[in-house]
């Protein structure tokens, strides 16, 4: 009881060290572009656009600083070991290319045009950066190290990871439980490579864009039966790669991983 006691003050704790140095990150890069909209001229670029770089931006910035502060406090790897540049693994690399067909068929380039860059960037790149940093290597080395095992570590990174994406319906419940999953046991499988998950995060997020006009022409209000099509093909994804990595790792192989990340 008081280890349980002692960790969900600590998971506190990094919870608002995570949301103030995402709020600041945000406000600060927001703040700067706003200026330099004002000194270009009030049409030079829209607030709208502004608002979702400088949100980018920050997440960016934020994830910097979880890395730099968070992390060691965690006693997490050093930044050149998680980040550190290798051949992608076959999932990625499946997904890239699933990706590059998808685009080259027609697929992706128009909803991508209609999103924006900045919208593209705040959800394929910096998003996925500043939640790798804190759900992947803050929040999982946190609780592993008050923890007995790797799978009650993933299993708390996971639903703090649900808990923080806003989604309606059981289908998106279970999809962000099991990306959670699936993204701490792959960050686990490939040694403590931040780009792995990184990437894996990057292209679903990429893809989930494209996809979004069609889901607005779908009824809203659909049955459950039709909430889970619609997210048949995350929820096959994210639970066959976490089913895949829990056998591969014996469910409790954390400790060795990440002595070879260090």
């Amino acid at each position: 009881q008081a280890a349980g006691a002692v960790l969900a003050a600590e998971l506190l704790a990094a919870q608002l060290a995570h949301l103030a140095l995402q709020g600041l990150g945000v406000e600060c890069c927001t703040a700067v572009l706003l200026w330099c909209g004002a000194q270009l001229g009030s049409a030079a670029i829209a607030a709208e656009t502004t608002h979702v770089a400088g949100r980018a931006l920050g997440l960016l910035l934020s994830c910097w600083l979880s890395l730099r502060l968070l992390g060691p406090a965690v006693r997490a790897p050093p930044a050149a070991a998680l980040w550190r540049v290798g051949v992608p693994s076959w999932v990625v690399l499946a997904l890239a290319l699933e990706e590059l067909w998808a685009a080259l068929a027609g697929q992706r380039l128009a909803a991508w045009r209609e999103a924006g860059a900045a919208r593209l960037v705040l959800f394929a790149v910096a998003a996925p950066c500043a939640e790798e940093g804190y759900f992947r290597v803050a929040l999982l080395h946190l609780c592993h190290a008050r923890l007995s095992g790797l799978f009650p570590a993933c299993l708390i990174s996971a639903s703090i990871f649900a808990h923080a994406h806003s989604g309606q319906g059981s289908a998106a419940l279970a999809t962000r439980c099991l990306a959670g999953l699936c993204l701490a046991l792959r960050f686990v499988a490939t040694g403590g490579n931040v780009l792995e998950v990184l990437l894996l995060h990057g292209l679903h997020n990429a893809a989930a864009i494209a996809g979004e006009a069609k889901r607005k022409q779908q009824d809203a209000g659909g049955s459950l039966a039709a909430d889970f099509h619609r997210e048949a093909a995350s929820l096959l994804l994210f639970g066959g790669l976490a089913a895949f990595d829990s056998w591969r790792l014996g469910f409790f192989a954390f400790a060795p991983v990440r002595a070879r990340a260090a």
